[in-house]
């Protein structure tokens, strides 16, 4: 019940903040601040919160026991891979609200780019409905859901397509080369790590947390890159390791963040 809660009012803080259309050419996209003209980025990794609200749309579109929810599960046996101590993450650290402002890890790279597809197609939602061009259907299967493609194809319960609105969000995650040109003007939000997690109380202290109202790019946490099975960052399981390296799995040192532009929708595609 209080998940429930807590991701309506996110829902409601996005519909009634996040989309006052300004003089500009576009707008700043939820969660993100400018780093040049239309090119945005992240200020914190995704948190544990943010793709629990996602696997909440994903169950109430597809269900419990289908194969899209069940592909975004974060892989929780990465706690405990080389710390015995961690072990009880395993249940607690995706879904205990202590978590809740923490980096969701455990996440392979092809959910990470799953998950922002999702996120284009939200954010588009709920500006088109914050300026009354649609109305806000309860989508709730497989064929009424929105996405950015049905939109413009007219196939989205048969809505028009508003011509003062023919730019989109696409989020995506950075390249190397632009997650390092951006994170080297902010500071990480681990001034130090400690040389063995065990010991803290696992339950409360992992060095991972955000500052919640400030740019934060962690020395204590690798994130995935555009590049097929690239990383970049230092992280707290390899502190002094490459700042560019490559992962083929999930782990619980990495995580990921977004950058964001607004294209032009082209009716000739």
């Amino acid at each position: 019940m209080k998940t429930t809660l807590y991701l309506s009012l996110l829902a409601l803080l996005i519909l009634s903040s996040a989309f006052l259309w300004p003089k500009k050419s576009t707008i700043t996209p939820p969660g993100t601040f400018e780093v040049s003209e239309n090119f945005y980025c992240d200020k914190h990794v995704i948190s544990n919160f943010a793709w629990l609200e996602y696997m909440a749309w994903l169950k109430k579109i597809y269900g419990k026991e289908s194969l899209e929810y069940k592909a975004a599960q974060p892989n929780a046996d990465v706690w405990g891979e080389e710390f015995i101590c961690l072990l009880q993450l395993r249940k607690y650290y995706h879904k205990h609200k202590a978590y809740g402002d923490y980096p969701a890890v455990g996440i392979s790279q092809k959910q990470a780019e799953k998950y922002l597809k999702w996120r284009s197609d939200r954010v588009m939602q709920y500006f088109l409905i914050s300026r009354k061009v649609i109305p806000n259907y309860n989508d709730s299967t497989p064929e009424d859901f929105f996405t950015i493609e049905k939109y413009f194809a007219g196939k989205y319960h048969n809505a028009a397509v508003h011509k003062k609105y023919m730019q989109y969000p696409v989020y995506s995650l950075p390249t190397p080369e632009q997650y390092l040109s951006i994170s080297k003007d902010y500071p990480a939000y681990t001034d130090s790590l400690p040389k063995i997690p065990c010991y803290f109380d696992s339950l409360r202290a992992i060095p991972l947390h955000t500052a919640p109202k400030q740019i934060d790019f962690a020395d204590g946490l690798s994130e995935w890159t555009k590049t097929a099975n690239t990383i970049v960052g230092n992280n707290w399981r390899k502190p002094q390791g490459e700042i560019v390296g490559i992962s083929k799995k999930a782990s619980n040192y990495i995580g990921f963040r977004a950058i964001c532009t607004w294209e032009s929708y082209n009716e000739e595609k």
